[in-house]
């Protein structure tokens, strides 16, 4: 303990623990030492510091670094649980039968958000079957009509008759409508020769072709939203943070079948500097943001419940306190956009670099995905379950 302490204090202006766990100390341990000096008085707390020897005032001065110092150990050490508590999961039976009301809204609330984007991704695709219909209905009509050489051209009032038809109906956006003259100038095929109809043919299907990506659009957007915000509906947790975490981890398995747990740390070994340093950016800012959520939740909650103890002025602590609640999830939504970052960093590191790791591990490389994923599903097996089925290994090239 006290050798981790002294390596806390040796590297205590690395970025990671600088950043992620002494700033918050040092500004949770500012802003309690502000209110205490605002509820006994500016001026009374200057002159009683004032009135201090030279002495007192080093020992004081090096006393609170030492505890800032400490307690910034502890947060550093409670990193994982303020990131399962943001996440949705509390370990504490003390405070399960508090938080589990919320957590369960918060689940059922995500399960809804699950649910709609399930849907948008479902909805049928109206224009594109009208597309489909009226590809394979001209297709049909121009087979039909191949021992027919001599058809005549459509003639240009009727022609341009239709163009007309067909820029109202888009305008209108009716679906039925234009159906009914998708289908109109399809049958044209068995009465006039194709050449003749290029034109309309090109009208049409372009103007089709339109609408089905403005109809596919909000769909594939629901179905990236959902990858990269949930990992599906066995997994859903009751916060953003939560579900993002989910979908990250669930993304290496789901694509490569790697076991993201298992391989992660053995991963890092593999990455280049650079990449680890853009890695850590992120993870850096949501350990910090989520340090910053969890005390200033503990100083509104303190601001609460006991600042009446300390001063009978209620108006002051429920200002502190409303102040403190909105900060905290001001710093929970920037856990929530830096998890969004550390996401898309995560999953290209497997993209990436998995093939490096593979090879690594004594395996080679594979010639297809296929193959691949059941050498991950062999190394996984290994790793979980120290079993797997025997396979080769890469012998090590001589130095």
């Amino acid at each position: 303990m006290i050798l981790s302490l002294l390596n806390k204090i040796a590297g205590l202006f690395e970025k990671d623990f600088l950043f992620a766990s002494f700033l918050p100390a040092l500004i949770f341990m500012a802003a309690v030492a502000a209110t205490l000096t605002g509820v006994v008085g500016f001026e009374a707390s200057w002159s009683w510091i004032d009135s201090w020897t030279a002495l007192q005032k080093a020992v004081a001065a090096a006393g609170t670094g030492l505890a800032v110092i400490v307690f910034a150990y502890v947060l550093s050490v409670l990193r994982p649980v303020f990131l399962r508590f943001w996440s949705g999961t509390v370990d504490s039976w003390f405070l399960k039968p508090f938080l589990w009301p919320f957590f369960s809204l918060g689940k059922r609330f995500q399960r809804y958000r699950y649910d709609r984007l399930r849907q948008k991704e479902n909805e049928p695709a109206r224009w594109g079957k009208v597309q489909r219909d009226f590809r394979n209905l001209v297709n049909s009509r121009i087979n039909d009509n191949r021992i027919n050489d001599n058809l005549p051209g459509i003639p240009a009032k009727e022609l341009n008759a239709l163009k007309l038809e067909i820029k109202i109906s888009l305008e209108d956006a009716d679906l039925s409508r234009f159906e009914r003259i998708a289908g109109k100038i399809a049958n044209l095929y068995a009465k006039y020769n194709e050449n003749s109809l290029t034109d309309l043919y090109k009208l049409v299907y372009g103007n089709l072709n339109d609408r089905v990506k403005y109809e596919e659009a909000p769909i594939r957007e629901a179905r990236r939203e959902r990858d990269w915000k949930f990992g599906g509906m066995a997994s859903i947790q009751a916060t953003d943070l939560g579900n993002i975490i989910e979908a990250y981890k669930a993304y290496p398995y789901e694509r490569y079948g790697i076991e993201a747990e298992i391989f992660w740390p053995e991963l890092h070994n593999v990455m280049p500097e650079d990449f680890l340093t853009l890695v850590d950016e992120p993870r850096i800012l949501l350990d910090f943001s989520l340090a910053m959520a969890s005390l200033l939740g503990v100083y509104g909650i303190l601001a609460l419940f006991g600042g009446a103890w300390l001063w009978t002025n209620c108006l002051f602590w429920a200002i502190l306190a409303m102040v403190a609640f909105t900060g905290s999830y001001f710093f929970y939504r920037v856990g929530v956009t830096a998890v969004n970052q550390y996401s898309a960093l995560y999953r290209a590191s497997f993209d990436l670099f998995r093939l490096e790791l593979m090879y690594k591990l004594y395996r080679n490389h594979p010639p297809k995905l296929s193959v691949e994923r059941e050498q991950w599903k062999q190394l996984s097996q290994l790793a979980l379950y120290g079993y797997s089925q025997d396979f080769d290994l890469r012998p090590r090239a001589d130095h």
